[in-house]
């Protein structure tokens, strides 16, 4: 397929953003890509976010003012009206590199499911480049403490139907858990690009709220898991971001006994992990 024919849906969730959406929109709208199906998802604004969104209607595809049920109620929504073949949230204050940055992205497409490169966190006196994950085959223990950034990732739309929308059980990772569920335990193909392509804005919820997203991650991990694997887990983590040449034996025996017990059906993950213990360093 000519990559050009390839569509792409971006949504823009927003409410009271009256200071920042327009930014936001034409970020998106001058973008150089030819095949864009542009659709912002509004709250019920009551500050004129609806007004700013109004002067653009005739380039949107799908545009609406309504209530909702929070961030991943509006972002299902935007899936609901989508019909690209890869799906991009470019939520209200975020912002694309420039105006070529979908061009640039998809020359790299093949096959995957999920296209994503690097934000770069805007603070109020710095700026700071994250890649998120960025090994090709990413299992659960990549995804604790680290992510895939939505602002980043281009997602074929067809993942939703497979695995189902964003929870509404969790305020602020229920994207963090998309791409853990279908990458880490389903599978699906992903490709990271050294690419920049989102300027994210240090004031949004998730990242004002870093206690209650740790909290809602824990608690996740440890119903996919149970307590004790998981605690493994974070302790081989912790391993291997220090970089130490050795993993006790002890924490070796814990985990892969914990593990048999537990009876864990994911097999490619768990062998894995035991290739990473026998390795006996931090990788």
């Amino acid at each position: 397929m000519d990559k050009t024919q390839l569509k792409i849906s971006v949504v823009t969730v927003c409410y009271n953003a009256a200071d920042c959406i327009e930014e936001t929109m034409l970020s998106v709208l001058d973008q150089t890509y030819p095949n864009i199906e542009y659709i912002v998802i509004d709250g019920g604004s009551s500050d004129g976010t609806a007004d700013v969104i109004r002067k653009y209607a005739d380039r949107l595809a799908y545009w609406v003012s309504e209530p909702d049920k929070g961030i991943y109620d509006a972002m299902n929504k935007g899936i609901v009206a989508a019909t690209g073949d890869y799906i991009n949230f470019m939520n209200a204050g975020d912002r694309y590199i420039d105006s070529y940055t979908i061009e640039k992205i998809l020359t790299y497409h093949k096959t995957e499911s999920i296209l994503y490169g690097n934000i770069i966190r805007c603070f109020s006196n710095r700026k700071e480049v994250e890649c998120g994950i960025t090994k090709p085959v990413p299992t659960i223990i990549d995804f604790i403490g680290n992510t895939i950034h939505h602002q980043a990732a281009f997602i074929k739309r067809s993942l939703f139907a497979k695995y189902g929308y964003y929870s509404l059980d969790y305020k602020l990772i229920s994207d963090w858990k998309f791409f853990l569920d279908s990458v880490a335990l389903h599978h699906e193909s992903i490709l990271y690009v050294n690419q920049n392509v989102a300027y994210f804005q240090m004031d949004g919820i998730s990242s004002n709220h870093k206690d209650l997203y740790l909290a809602e991650s824990d608690a996740y991990l440890n119903l996919l898991l149970g307590n004790e694997i998981y605690n493994n887990l974070k302790e081989l983590k912790l391993y291997r971001s220090c970089r130490l040449s050795a993993i006790p034996l002890k924490l070796k025996k814990i985990f892969l006994a914990s593990a048999a017990y537990k009876g864990i059906r994911n097999t490619t993950f768990i062998a894995g992990l035991k290739n990473f213990i026998k390795n006996n360093h931090c990788q």
